[in-house]
């Protein structure tokens, strides 16, 4: 279709070019005639031909003018810029881009070929409708107007003409005719730019010219000897950009965009005039693309304006759509917005509070200039323009452009369900009404005769049914059923039933919904019979009654930013911030929105998927601004004044390239990802298989897209990993700070700190891909297999499972695990286990008949990927495949949780609020400083210095080691972490939630209860019941392994005959020392017997238990049967056999432990109520008898949800959906919670838990892979130790942290101290990094990655009885309970670590300046000896038990000691060595200060405790 397209455009210009040739000839004939006329001798002729030819002449060279500017312009511009065919629609249109808003005159006019539109007067709002037909009327009346039709909502009137015998000007004037005689104003209001108008284009290039004109000026200038203007110059555009009455007044006469013109030809003149190239590029490039979007507007409006603008219908209505009104509240700003409103108050201060301190104003100006916004601002802009381009390119139409700037400021995603349903109709409920007539048989009716399977007089015969003729009456709409249509199925005037039809799913509709979730915004689904499936994904589902524009202003009332996809609801579309609408076959489109696409909702994903890539540009954007401003700062305020002071606008423009680069190719990226893969939503099991099969010969085929891509080599996974790691929340304020001290000349320090930041990255990168290596190994599966019924039906052949395609047809038997989700054609005694997709413990017999309105655990006509055939045999149609199917939908939906955020993300939390306390300190230290007379530089560098030694650069690093350590002692335990990150979480986790089936039991049935009759013993109903079937037989059915389990060595042999299993026939027999021994189902047993008891109580209540029964019964027969099915009667009942799955030997053991660790367990099943409780109290879990279903939880407003989770602690019946609704509502009521299990119908719930955790299983890949903690073996005590390991991790880092963030802290006061008294900082930069060395990083580490301390068989309690926690190593930690509280702990410990660190260094150092004045530098020395000991001191004494730590304490006590004492070294770093008796104060000082940080602490503990009841 492009290379069509570009064989029009070029046609259309070979046309042009053909007017401009034949205009040529026409001009070069006039000489020609004239020199005829000479020749003969004719004077008058050749005069009149003369005037003639000249008069031609003009107009021809008019002509050839206009065709030329129309084929280069409609190349350039996208569209035809003279829709009139003169000169003057250019002139007209540059004369509009200077008229204000409130008095534009100028009539914006589009034409293509014979379309013409052209902008309208607001009509008068008293009589909106009758200026509307007034205009039609006379337009229709106008020779050659074939059609016109008014869109109120642009203000414009489309015009379908024969341009033979109409033009536009007298289009044009029948509109001012008829505005005229309403009195209208020629004021044309202000409405968004349309994207066919010229203005904004043209608007656009001239700025690009402008500035590339001052580029060749700039730098052609600095090559002459042309002398350059002040740079300060340029602080004039700065002061003129901020006053914003002046843009105003300025506005009112020339327009907003003769406004910006103005600005941007002063900015480009006083730049050009200072021989600074650099800004006017940067706006040149920002210009141009901003062109280029212009363009694709214009061209993508031209591609699609035909199949958008159609003729009003008949029985349209004549009222135009009201307008919803303004917005409730301002739309919540974003982080660019946010940035702005912070920065612009600061400028003017900043500036200002600099001149006093240099008196320079030329530094002021420099500050003042280097404060820009120009990088956050473009940053997004450059996404936003590229984004708009690109997808323009795809077809989707920007009604406002304006809108791919404020994705990054949604947060809500509100879809219209109408606009997922738009698919053929489909029977979504049937009910029988007739004899003879079952809800499958209407549906299977209802569904052909909407398939078209009918005669043309509207009728269908079925064969099968008496009455011949069916038809469908009339649709009915129905409250109950928004979307859907009630329609009688009749049989002549009889009704045989009723279905409810509704359209079916866009293939993209999962997809959008998916991609909402992913995209980290809410998601409200309007109510719809057909996303019945769907609704689930959401979190909101608004009443049915309330109109969609009162659900987009109730959520914007409520702060949120709205995104709404819809086809039609105009007003609604109109209130939504950013409004997509797909467009419908044959419709026009809602052309409230600011968006639209093609048909479909393939665009639709994407843009809800870049919301999340324009939320991470405009933060990525708004940190790298922040960091250009402030090295800009330091440059100007106290860089060199020949080189940094000059150069204190180059970071800004560097971070400007930066984010406009990024956005650039953030924006090529979004626009590149593949389409969603589509799903089908065509309910199969509803359908016969006649159906089904001609259905699927209307499925296109699929691409080979299910093929596993080519593996990433290690070098570019390890880079991946280590990007990954420095996207941390810290990485951008060390950079900051090494860049801050680069700029201030201390490059060393600089190095050091930039150093510890990539080491971090590196090493948890390593850690990170260690620990996805041995995932991967893991969860690496066996290549499934299929057998595929070749071509001629007859034979199959083997092939990979991800070889099967739609419409192949498979065969299974017993013990296949079934590789796609199929419909069966055949089924012979075919029975699987669908446990890891239901939940359901016992195995599923199957069927060919159809299951209409059936949930996913009852469609018994249906095999589903990923489970297991147990029994029998089956032919099948595949239909659907990979993500399609109903397992990848549940991986698919498990894979939109976000990552767990780890311990950097509390350590995060903790900088940001320790970060203004640091800036505090170093500001205070400037203070000081300047108010001490010192040099600015000096103190600015001695501000700087302190600021950034605070920061503690090591937290990353703590955290990953910490975590790495700990993540290793798992994996040793059969606990593999797939991140790290997860430990932190795991510390947190105070509710454990089990999935049952495979998780709490081993999915395997065994004999739970045997009950005898006619005073039989147990074991001697057994081995009766072990004699029904063959021994040792590998196929046999589980109930029969179950039984032969239990009764071991009963028998000797095989059976004289045996009868197995089967779905169909319900019992298994088998004939040994002439006894016919039959065992099954107990209704169909009793059948069978004669005088049997009545047991109907008695096998209710064990089936109440959560049992599967069998019954036993025999008779004697004399040798053996030659049909063993027809002998099985006349029997005698000998009793019943309960069968139960079987419990896990290591559940009830970690239950126990898990309560005791004080954390909650609750039970997650899709199985039985009564099952459900009956393992949950096996397992020893409390409450086990208070059971709440699916329905009950699903059906629970939120706080009777939330009622409901934290009084019951067994949920049975639970959909993948309704699991993923309990786990939301228990960690809404607070929990941290880890979600067990196996299955793939626990892969989505499992996800968005805290905690995920994957128990090790044979078929259970889709579990493994959503979790973060996969246990490697069926011991759920490895859970236990998980935890346990989580908590003492986070005892390990709150110790860290506290020698980290305390000793900073203390540094921080003792260098503000020392600065106030003395007026110098006593400690250096160089110190600082060097205490940061010996007293953060190693001691902080050796803490971090020291082993628990294990209880060494000791109570933990101190009562010598730990229960069940008796003996476990960490017994100690599990007891203290998890962890909370961490900010609030560790800014308690910080502030006592960081008082005692000072006060000792700050008594050394007074000590040193008392005792020593007359040596320089010792009381500094004394000082800097102090402040390392007192750390080390403290650190030592919490670590006493580690040896690690030990040793690293004095391994850093005695590089202290070499660097003070070593000459050389010792003057490097600013010191002087000590005496003994200096270094016995400073040790004196340091024990002192750390046993205050030990004595002082309890003491006031204890002070307040005795002063609060006194008061």
């Amino acid at each position: 279709m492009a290379l069509l397209r570009r064989i029009a455009s070029a046609g259309t210009v070979a046309r042009e070019a053909a007017g401009l040739a034949t205009a040529t000839a026409a001009l070069a004939a006039v000489p020609v005639a004239v020199g005829a006329g000479l020749l003969g001798g004719a004077a008058g002729l050749t005069r009149d031909v003369a005037r003639a030819g000249i008069s031609g002449s003009v107009e021809l060279t008019r002509r050839a003018v206009v065709h030329g500017t129309r084929a280069v312009g409609t190349v350039v511009t996208g569209a035809d810029p003279l829709p009139g065919g003169h000169l003057r629609d250019l002139v007209g249109t540059a004369r509009g881009m200077l008229e204000p808003p409130e008095a534009r005159h100028t009539r914006r006019v589009w034409g293509d070929r014979d379309r013409i539109q052209i902008e309208v007067e607001a009509p008068a709002d008293d009589e909106p409708a009758e200026a509307r037909r007034s205009l039609l009327r006379h337009l229709e009346r106008l020779e050659g107007v074939e059609w016109a039709t008014v869109n109120d909502v642009l203000g414009r009137v489309l015009v379908a003409v024969d341009t033979r015998r109409v033009g536009v000007d007298d289009v044009i004037g029948v509109v001012t005719e008829v505005e005229q005689a309403r009195g209208g104003t020629r004021i044309f209001p202000q409405r968004p730019d349309h994207p066919a108008d010229l203005e904004p284009l043209l608007a656009a290039t001239v700025s690009a010219v402008i500035d590339t004109a001052a580029l060749g000026v700039a730098t052609a200038a600095r090559y002459l000897p042309v002398p350059a203007l002040s740079r300060h110059a340029t602080l004039v555009m700065a002061v003129l950009d901020s006053q914003q009455w002046l843009k105003r007044a300025l506005g009112s006469r020339v327009g907003p965009v003769g406004t910006d013109l103005a600005f941007e030809a002063t900015s480009a003149l006083l730049y050009s005039l200072t021989q600074s190239p650099t800004v006017p590029a940067l706006n040149a490039a920002a210009a141009i693309q901003r062109a280029l979007e212009m363009r694709a507007r214009r061209q993508v409006w031209r591609r699609r304006e035909r199949e958008l603008c159609l003729p009003e219908p008949d029985n349209g209505s004549d009222e135009p759509e009201l307008p919803p009104g303004p917005r409730p509240t301002p739309l919540p700003n974003g982080p660019v917005e946010t940035y702005l409103d912070r920065l612009g108050p600061s400028e003017f201060a900043a500036a200002l509070a600099l001149l006093p301190l240099t008196r320079s104003p030329g530094r002021s100006a420099d500050l003042f200039k280097a404060l820009n916004h120009r990088a956050a601002v473009q940053g997004r802009e450059s996404f936003a323009a590229w984004l708009d381009l690109l997808f323009a390119r795809r077809g989707v139409l920007p009604m406002d452009g304006s809108a791919y700037r404020r994705l990054d400021r949604i947060d809500t995603v509100v879809v219209d369900a109408g606009t997922l349903a738009t698919g053929p109709p489909e029977v979504v409920e049937a009910t029988g009404q007739a004899d003879g007539w079952d809800d499958a048989a209407v549906w299977t009716a209802a569904t052909r005769l909407l398939g078209g399977d009918s005669k043309n007089d509207g009728t269908a015969h079925d064969g099968k049914r008496d009455g011949g003729k069916l038809r469908l009456g009339p649709p009915r709409t129905s409250t109950d059923s928004p979307g859907g249509e009630v329609r009688s199925l009749l049989q002549g005037r009889r009704r045989m039933g009723t279905v409810l039809v509704a359209p079916g799913l866009d293939p993209h509709a999962e997809a959008l919904l998916t991609a909402t979730v992913e995209a980290g915004c809410r998601l409200v689904l309007t109510p719809h019979v057909s996303t019945g499936e769907l609704a689930g994904a959401s979190e909101e589902v608004p009443p049915a009654d309330e109109p969609l524009v009162d659900t987009v202003r109730r959520l914007q009332s409520d702060g949120a930013g709205v995104l709404l996809v819809s086809a039609t609801d105009g007003p609604a579309l109109l209130a939504a911030d950013v409004a997509v609408a797909p467009v419908l076959e044959g419709r026009s489109p809602a052309w409230g929105a600011d968006l639209v696409t093609a048909p479909g909702l393939a665009d639709a994903c994407r843009i809800v998927a870049a919301t999340a890539d324009a939320k991470r540009i405009s933060r990525q954007a708004v940190r790298t601004a922040l960091t250009g401003n402030v090295l800009g700062g330091l440059l100007a305020a106290v860089g060199s004044p020949r080189v940094g002071q000059r150069r204190a606008t180059t970071p800004g423009k560097w971070a400007t390239v930066s984010t406009m680069a990024v956005g650039a190719g953030t924006a090529v990226r979004v626009a590149r990802r593949p389409v969603p893969a589509p799903t089908v939503h065509t309910p199969w099991h509803a359908l016969d298989p006649d159906e089904v099969l001609r259905r699927l010969t209307d499925v296109p085929a699929e691409p080979d897209e299910r093929r596993k891509p080519k593996a990433a080599s290690t070098p570019a996974r390890f880079a991946r990993t280590v990007a990954a790691e420095l996207a941390d929340p810290l990485t951008p304020i060390l950079a900051t700070g090494a860049a801050a001290t680069a700029v201030l000349g201390e490059f060393t320090d600089a190095v050091l700190v930039g150093g510890v930041t990539v080491v971090n990255a590196l090493v948890s990168g390593l850690q990170r891909l260690r620990a996805e290596t041995a995932l991967e190994e893991l969860l690496l599966e066996q290549d499934r297999t299929a057998r595929r019924e070749v071509q001629d039906g007859e034979r199959t052949e083997e092939i990979p499972a991800t070889d099967l395609r739609v419409g192949d047809v498979v065969h299974v038997g017993a013990g296949d695990l079934v590789a796609a989700d199929a419909r069966l054609l055949e089924a012979e005694d075919l029975e699987v286990d669908e446990s890891g997709l239901t939940g359901e413990s016992l195995s599923v017999s199957k069927s060919v008949d159809a299951t209409p309105g059936a949930v996913v655990a009852d469609r018994t006509c249906m095999l589903f990927d990923g489970t297991t055939v147990v029994a029998g045999t089956g032919r099948a149609v595949v239909v659907a495949v990979g993500q399609a199917t109903q397992a990848g939908r549940a991986t698919r939906a498990a894979g939109g949780a976000a990552p767990p955020a780890g311990v950097q993300a509390r350590l995060a939390e903790l900088t940001s609020a320790v970060l203004p306390l640091t800036l505090a300190g170093g500001g205070a230290v400037t203070l000081l400083g300047v108010l001490w007379g010192r040099p600015l530089r000096e103190a600015v560098a001695a501000g700087v210095a302190i600021a950034v030694a605070a920061v503690p650069e090591g937290l990353p690093l703590v955290a990953t080691v910490a975590q790495q350590a700990a993540a290793r002692r798992l994996s040793g335990r059969g606990a593999v972490v797939r991140s790290a990150r997860v430990l932190e979480a795991l510390g947190r986790v105070d509710t454990v939630c089990f999935d049952k089936t495979g998780t709490l039991t081993e999915n395997r049935l065994r004999v739970a209860r045997l009950v005898p009759l006619d005073d039989g013993t147990e074991d001697d109903l057994l081995r009766l019941a072990a004699a029904g079937m063959g021994d040792g037989d590998a196929a046999a059915h589980e109930t029969d392994r179950a039984v032969l389990d239990a009764a071991g060595d009963a028998h000797d042999g095989p059976p004289d005959a045996s009868l197995p299993f089967a779905a169909g026939r319900g019992f298994s027999a088998g004939v040994r020392n002439g006894r016919l021994v039959v065992k099954g189902a107990p209704e169909t047993v009793l059948r069978r017997c004669t005088d049997a008891p009545d047991l109907r109580e008695h096998i209710q209540q064990l089936a109440a238990d959560g049992l599967r029964v069998l019954a036993v019964a025999d008779r004697a027969v004399d040798g053996v049967p030659d049909d063993l099915d027809e002998a099985a009667k006349e029997l005698t009942l000998r009793g019943l056999v309960g069968l139960a799955d079987t419990l896990r030997e290591s559940s009830v053991r970690a239950v126990e432990q898990l309560l005791a660790a004080g954390v909650r367990v609750v039970v997650a099943t899709g199985d039985h109520p009564e099952t459900a409780g009956a393992i949950a109290a096996q397992a020893g879990i409390p409450d086990a008898d208070r059971v709440i279903t699916g329905k009950q939880l699903a059906r629970a407003s939120e706080s009777e949800r939330a009622r409901l989770v934290a009084d019951h602690a067994v949920f049975a019946r639970l959909s993948p959906e309704q699991k993923v609704l309990l786990v939301g509502a228990l960690r809404r009521a607070g929990a941290t919670l880890a979600m067990t299990g196996d299955g793939v119908n626990d892969a989505a719930a499992i996800r968005l838990a805290d905690v995920g955790v994957g128990v090790e299983g044979a078929e259970s890949p889709a579990a493994r892979t959503a979790a973060d903690l996969v246990l490697t073996d069926s011991d759920l005590t490895r859970l236990v130790d998980s935890i346990a390991e989580g908590r003492a991790m986070w005892s390990r880092v709150r110790d860290a942290v506290s020698i980290l963030v305390g000793g900073n802290a203390g540094e921080v006061a003792f260098t503000v101290l020392g600065t106030a008294v003395g007026g110098r900082a006593p400690v250096g930069t160089r110190q600082l990094l060097l205490v940061n060395l010996l007293t953060d990083m190693f001691p902080a580490l050796a803490v971090a990655v020291a082993a628990p301390r294990s209880s060494n068989g000791t109570s933990a309690n101190g009562t010598g009885d730990d229960g069940p926690l008796a003996g476990h190593p960490l017994a100690a930690v599990l007891l203290a309970g998890p962890h909370s509280g961490f900010t609030r702990e560790v800014r308690r410990m910080v502030g006592v670590r960081g008082a005692a660190t000072a006060s000792g260094a700050t008594a050394a150092w007074v000590a040193g300046r008392v005792t020593g004045p007359l040596f320089r530098g010792r009381a500094s020395t004394m000082g800097l000896a102090a402040l390392i000991s007192t750390q080390l001191v403290q650190t030592a004494w919490s670590g006493r038990h580690s040896p690690l730590v030990l040793a690293t304490v004095a391994g850093s006590f005695a590089v202290l000691l070499g660097i003070v004492q070593t000459p050389g070294l010792s003057r490097f770093f600013g010191c002087t060595p000590l005496d003994p008796v200096s270094w016995a104060i400073v040790l004196a000082c340091a024990v002192a200060g750390a046993a205050g940080a030990e004595v002082v602490p309890g003491l006031v503990a204890r002070w307040r405790s005795t002063a609060a009841p006194a008061g």
